[in-house]
């Protein structure tokens, strides 16, 4: 769960349908988990640690028209955290974009 978030993402350049963008956010919030032990789950154990999430990472975009695109993206995560746990590493992401006023607008 994150309270304060600031996040921004670049557009590097864009050929015909394709888009380039690089991807920042920084993060306050709390890492709820649930404890293990020889990892089988702990029944009623989920505990929560205040996170602070560093995340940098690029977007590939594609736009099928002008309401409908779908977004790859991969980066990484840093977490300052009290926690034994670490949720730092690479991700990845994969997402379809609508754009309801395009869609509403379009003929």
């Amino acid at each position: 769960m994150g309270w304060l978030r600031f996040f921004e993402e670049f557009e590097l350049f864009e050929l015909k349908k394709i888009s380039f963008s690089s991807y920042f956010h920084l993060g306050v919030g709390k890492s709820y988990y649930r404890s293990i032990i020889n990892e089988i789950p702990l029944e009623n154990s989920f505990t929560s640690n205040f996170v602070l999430p560093i995340e940098a990472g690029l977007h590939i975009e594609y736009k099928f028209n002008d309401w409908v695109s779908l977004k790859l993206g991969a980066g990484y995560r840093y977490t300052v955290s009290a926690s034994e746990y670490s949720i730092n590493g690479g991700y990845y992401k994969v997402g379809l974009g609508l754009n309801f006023k395009a869609f509403v607008i379009s003929p």
